[in-house]
């Protein structure tokens, strides 16, 4: 494969600047691996650590091409009833579906059914009025579109509420509804001209699949993959569908865990409507990479070949693919894949080519209001870096979690100053504020408004030059009916980040109410 050649070419013309990556390791939380073949009990250690700091309840398997070398499950899959995740349990994999899609088109390609050089409107001809009718394939495929990306924007939100507000079982929401969400927005940039990552380039792939194959994607999926590589644990579905064996998905919430509606996951499998299990996985990556799914070898190089800059300096963008550059502790080695995030879904599918090693993880349970802790694309990364003889550090159980459960086991006054001892250095971590922040938030939405003004209080002793905390404060004891002290917060907010609209406008707001009173 030419990836090598590629990302030389891109590096020696980008601004690399300082881009290693900072890693503190003490001795007391890191393990050193040898270079030998990644033994099975290191990639267990792993996954444990990760479980065990509470950011790992799923799915994990590491495999060559040839053989797999381990495969493990962790806690639990669905909380109702108390099933803990196997080894064949189904996840959603998110965004890792697109990477079956762009490998379909190219298939189609092979058999001359279309060309990555044609255009929307030469392949949807219904669509040659749209701003994006000249947008290559080749374009959507890479995100180099410059179709907005419809997730963020009325049309799509409007579709959501339309599904919610009919029970979230009478309506099938069809592509061409998918479409219409983005259709006539203006594009973002010239085609070609940069990398910006949108959904909507796939809901396109997805309606030039089902065009050019003449069959429902999910029928073309079984005809050009999962039929021929076996793989009985694959397949498309909806914000309606029920699969055996599927993982359920939460949110963690103070004292424990909370569903979302499944009305968040309108939209089409190509985007991120797959699911999968482990073995599955390890068979997809095995055959395309061992060179067994495409009729040509040349297919496999277009495929992973970097096209352009992608998310930084050190991250590139092919067909469905992303390389990545992963330094190691004494070099780097390079990952192709793609990982994917359906709140509160995560999943992750990376190949390391110098060692032969594929490492897919998935899992269902994310943070504190939707957050995700990452953990699927940190956790292949410790064991790719073990892989390569590196020092790995065990992961830290995230600061708003550790403060609910002290909250949650001594109350909330003995909670906070148990926290309080055992962190004394937080007031320099930017995340600690975020998630201490995103605490305060979970107590205030549900209704515990004591423990959101407590969490918020701390907050702001922690990062006393912090407007959004005392931003945060303020909200909470407005909700608590302390006008005066919300006042008093939001002023120091406003004295922080003077030129913040917001602030003002609620300053004024309080002053108003205060003096009607």
């Amino acid at each position: 494969m030419k990836i090598l050649t590629a990302i030389a070419l891109m590096l020696a013309s980008a601004e690399m600047g300082n881009v290693a990556l900072a890693q503190t390791v003490t001795p007391e939380n890191t393990v050193q691996s040898s270079r030998a073949e990644l033994a099975s009990d290191t990639i267990q250690e792993i996954a444990q650590a990760y479980h065990d700091a509470g950011i790992f309840d799923g799915v994990i398997i590491v495999a060559t091409t040839e053989r797999v070398l381990y495969s493990g499950a962790f806690g639990t899959a669905n909380v109702e009833f108390g099933v803990r995740y196997q080894q064949d349990t189904r996840v959603r994999l998110a965004s890792v579906s697109k990477p079956f899609a762009a490998a379909i088109v190219l298939r189609l390609e092979e058999d001359d059914l279309l060309s990555t050089s044609q255009t929307v409107a030469q392949v949807l001809p219904e669509l040659a009025n749209s701003p994006f009718a000249g947008v290559t394939i080749d374009q959507l495929l890479r995100h180099s579109s410059g179709i907005p990306n419809y997730q963020y924007r009325a049309p799509f939100q409007a579709l959501q509420s339309k599904v919610l507000l009919s029970g979230m079982g009478s309506i099938t929401v069809t592509l061409p509804d998918m479409i219409a969400t983005f259709k006539d927005e203006p594009l973002l940039f010239e085609p070609g001209t940069r990398y910006d990552y949108s959904n909507g380039n796939y809901i396109l792939i997805q309606a030039i699949i089902e065009q050019r194959s003449g069959m429902p994607f999910a029928d073309a999926l079984k005809t050009f993959v999962t039929g021929p590589l076996g793989m009985t644990d694959t397949g498309a579905l909806d914000y309606r569908s029920i699969r055996p064996r599927l993982a359920q998905g939460y949110f963690s919430a103070p004292g424990g865990f909370e569903a979302p509606l499944q009305a968040q996951f309108v939209g089409v499998p190509a985007v991120g409507g797959i699911y999968s299990s482990t073995a599955d996985m390890a068979r997809w990556f095995a055959a395309l990479f061992g060179e067994r799914f495409f009729k040509h070898r040349e297919t496999l190089e277009k495929m992973t070949t970097p096209r352009s800059k992608a998310h930084d300096a050190k991250s590139f963008i092919g067909y469905g693919l992303f390389t990545t550059m992963l330094e190691t502790g004494e070099g780097s080695v390079n990952l192709i894949g793609h990982d994917g995030w359906g709140p509160p879904f995560t999943a992750n599918l990376q190949y390391s080519p110098s060692n032969n090693l594929i490492v897919f993880a998935a899992d269902s349970i994310g943070g504190l209001g939707g957050a995700t802790d990452g953990e699927t694309v940190r956790m292949a990364e410790t064991i790719f870096r073990a892989a390569n003889g590196a020092a790995w550090e065990k992961p830290a159980r995230p600061v708003d979690r550790m403060l609910a459960d002290l909250i949650n086991t001594h109350g909330r006054a003995e909670g906070l100053a148990r926290f309080i001892k055992a962190e004394p250095e937080l007031s320099g971590s930017s995340s600690a504020e975020r998630e201490i922040n995103r605490l305060g938030y979970a107590y205030l939405g549900s209704g515990k408004l004591d423990e959101s003004v407590a969490v918020f209080q701390l907050n702001t002793d922690l990062f006393a030059q912090s407007a959004n905390a005392f931003d945060s404060l303020g909200e909470a004891l407005e909700a608590q009916g302390d006008t005066a002290a919300a006042l008093t917060a939001l002023l120091k907010a406003q004295t922080l980040q003077p030129e913040n609209a917001r602030y003002a406008e609620t300053v004024e707001r309080l002053q108003s109410e205060m003096a009607q009173d």
